[in-house]
């Protein structure tokens, strides 16, 4: 995955400003991971103690059930806490286990009532065609709002209904510049990231992956490359905390001294 989003960064000028699990497994490990560079995620399948068990992949049962977004907690990404990103609820319309209901559509109804807002998320799977379903949820949304005159809702997508439920606004992309000395490269943004570090992809010979670089301040970053002469191109990509992608790829300069004769 991380190859792929290596070769995104580079040969695309790509990344994405949020995320959700494939088949909404996720564990500690990928919610450290998504800390360092993503600020929404949609990966929470939460349904009731009796929709998982123990062990099992999608298990979703101690979470919110809530459409309302959650900071996740450091040690367990399932129930709220101080992480940076905010984790939102999304259920799929028709699955083996989870699936959305008329009751799941009335409860963001009534949240929306209550709070003043809420994100009602689904998923589907483009190994089908989509559009039945997608149908299906706008007449479950549609007549459930005949009961809330006072609720307006609108379509959304993941991004913009993110930035409306927290009350962010659009902002210029961060611009990230990379300059190199040598076999050591300087990146540095002009705007403040979501996370610590951006996410930097290194192709070198055949090769895409990402590596880490190390913070010189809240906007500069130091990457030592550890096999100049073999890196074609470095790519780094950077989020802000309202979503918005900055890219930047730099075609390096081979330091290695010719050699004399």
């Amino acid at each position: 995955h991380e190859q792929v989003l290596a070769r995104r960064v580079i040969e695309r000028g790509w990344f994405p400003a949020l995320f959700r699990a494939g088949g909404t497994i996720e564990r500690n490990d990928l919610s450290y991971w998504l800390e360092q560079f993503l600020p929404f995620d949609y990966s929470c399948a939460s349904a009731g103690p009796a929709a998982t068990s123990p062990g099992f992949e999608e298990d979703w049962r101690i979470s919110p059930r809530d459409w309302r977004p959650y900071h996740p907690h450091h040690d367990e990404y399932r129930i709220p806490g101080n992480m940076r990103r905010h984790m939102f609820r999304c259920l799929p319309v028709h699955d083996f286990h989870v699936s959305l209901t008329t009751e799941e559509v009335d409860a963001a109804f009534v949240q929306a009532r209550e709070h003043g807002s809420a994100v009602l998320a689904f998923s589907s799977h483009d190994r089908r065609d989509i559009r039945p379903e997608v149908a299906h949820v706008h007449g479950l949304i549609t007549q459930t709002a005949q009961h809330y005159k006072d609720v307006t809702w609108q379509n959304a997508n993941a991004l913009v209904a993110a930035r409306s439920m927290l009350g962010k606004t659009e902002e210029p992309a961060p611009h990230l510049e990379i300059s190199q000395d040598k076999d050591t490269l300087f990146i540095r943004s002009d705007r403040d990231l979501f996370g610590p570090t951006p996410f930097l992809a290194v192709e070198e010979g055949e090769r895409f992956f990402r590596d880490n670089p190390t913070r010189e301040d809240s906007r500069t970053w130091a990457y030592r490359m550890r096999n100049p002469g073999q890196i074609r191109r470095i790519g780094v990509a950077g989020v802000t905390a309202s979503g918005s992608v900055g890219t930047a790829v730099l075609d390096v300069t081979d330091t290695r001294q010719a050699p004399h004769g």
